[in-house]
C-alpha cells in the first residue's frame, strides 16, 4: 500500500504579500500562528478530556504541535499587515 500525501500551498495573493512583508512581520505572524494553535489544540483536548491533568496533557499538546499545519490566506494575512 502506497501512502497518501497531501501538500497545502499559499495561494499567489498570500505568496505576494509575505514577499513585501519584513523580517520581523513574518516572525510576529509565525509567532501569533503558533500561539492560536496551541491554544487551540489544549481548548480542545481539556474539553474533550477534562480528567486529563498537566502530566498527561502537556505532552499530547506538544505531539499535536509536531504535527499541525496552517498556511494563512492573504486575506488574514493582509488584515494582519492592518493591524501590526
Amino acid at each position: 500500500m502506497s501512502a497518501l500525501h497531501h501538500f497545502n500551498v499559499l495561494d499567489d495573493a498570500a505568496v505576494d504579500i509575505l514577499r513585501r512583508m519584513t523580517t520581523v512581520q513574518k516572525f510576529a505572524v509565525a509567532r501569533d500562528i503558533w500561539i492560536a494553535t496551541r491554544h487551540s489544540i489544549e481548548n480542545r483536548l481539556r474539553f474533550e478530556y477534562p480528567h486529563w491533568g498537566a502530566e498527561r496533557l502537556m505532552p499530547e499538546i506538544a505531539r499535536q504541535m509536531e504535527r499541525a499545519e496552517y498556511y494563512p490566506s492573504a486575506t488574514e494575512l493582509a488584515a494582519y499587515l492592518h493591524t501590526s
